[in-house]
């Protein structure tokens, strides 16, 4: 009897229950039914007639438990690897090594890794995405890579960051650190990034933004997400050289009762019309907002300023400061 076999697939049988398909130019294989990892085995065990494939998908295994270890994959490699939502916790420096020299993205979301081997990043020359949000992740090793562009840390609540954790990663675009329980940000952590576009810290528990916090010398920056953390006070030269007319920072849901002028002034001037978001703050609106309520050029540049008597800041009678405020 003829075996089944669609090529460039290999045979149905011997690759079962993981599922070849080819549309023409995309040959992608489906792993999710897999019985276990020795399933997983077995099947990189059978005869492919062509091992370079577009992608490799597996999800929403829970069978898929402890170590994914070194060589699972045998000769066959992979563009793009997604293997989300499983019971894996740890991952062999050696998992991945044969798709080393054509990997692009790597989804590992939404297991439970405890750790994950950074150290071999520089091996994936062409590696763009990382994914490994809503991980158990703890203290991240430095990272070391020149293709990196697109990095997902989020909801890793145990994550450890050091000041050159992002040293050696110079060309990320976006960078995903929101809800990982951080506590304050090294300063220094962000200064290599000279081409962010996005970085996303929100669902914190940052207090303070220090001087120098975001010195990115980055000229193609679009958005800080700060939003939902505890922030209550922004030292001046927080975001260095960073900000432009194009860039939005979001610090809605935080605790900023006071924007200082000396702080808040230079920065606002530089940013567009909206692009300072900080809606959910109880501002105290007094003689020390004056400088921002009176200048109607300043105020459009915010958005959602609302003071701790529920009044918003373009809504205050401004007369009061001219009365009350710059009286000898």
């Amino acid at each position: 009897m003829r075996e089944e076999r669609a090529l460039p697939c290999p045979s149905d049988v011997d690759v079962a229950p993981c599922v070849c398909s080819f549309d023409g130019a995309s040959l992608d294989l489906d792993c999710s039914s897999v019985k276990d990892l020795d399933d997983l085995a077995r099947v990189f065990q059978a005869d492919f007639p062509f091992s370079s494939f577009t992608s490799l998908a597996i999800a929403d295994n829970p069978h898929l438990v402890g170590e994914l270890p070194g060589g699972i994959f045998g000769p066959v490699t992979f563009q793009n690897i997604t293997l989300v939502r499983t019971n894996l916790s740890a991952v062999s420096d050696k998992a991945f090594a044969s798709s080393a020299s054509r990997l692009q993205l790597l989804d590992l979301g939404s297991n439970a890794l405890t750790s994950f081997p950074f150290e071999t990043l520089g091996d994936y020359f062409l590696l763009q995405h990382l994914d490994l949000k809503r991980n158990r992740l703890g203290r991240i090793l430095d990272l070391e890579s020149s293709s990196l562009e697109y990095l997902k840390l989020d909801s890793n609540p145990l994550l450890e960051l050091t000041a050159t954790t992002f040293a050696n990663a110079r060309y990320l675009r976006a960078l995903y650190l929101n809800d990982v329980s951080l506590k304050g940000v090294p300063v220094g952590l962000f200064d290599s990034l000279n081409h962010l576009q996005e970085l996303y810290l929100m669902g914190n528990q940052i207090q303070t933004l220090s001087s120098g916090t975001f010195n990115l010398n980055s000229k193609s920056l679009i958005i800080v997400a700060l939003a939902g953390n505890a922030i209550s006070q922004v030292e001046p030269n927080a975001f260095g050289t960073s900000l432009s007319h194009t860039v939005t920072l979001d610090f809605r849901a935080n605790s900023l009762a006071d924007l200082p002028e000396s702080t808040w002034r230079p920065m606002i001037a530089i940013l567009g019309s909206g692009s300072l978001l900080i809606d959910g703050n109880s501002l105290t609106c007094g003689c020390n907002l004056c400088w921002l309520m009176q200048d109607a050029t300043l105020l459009s540049h915010t958005s959602g300023g609302k003071c701790s008597s529920g009044e918003y800041l373009d809504e205050i009678n401004t007369d009061y400061c001219d009365f009350f405020c710059f009286m000898d």
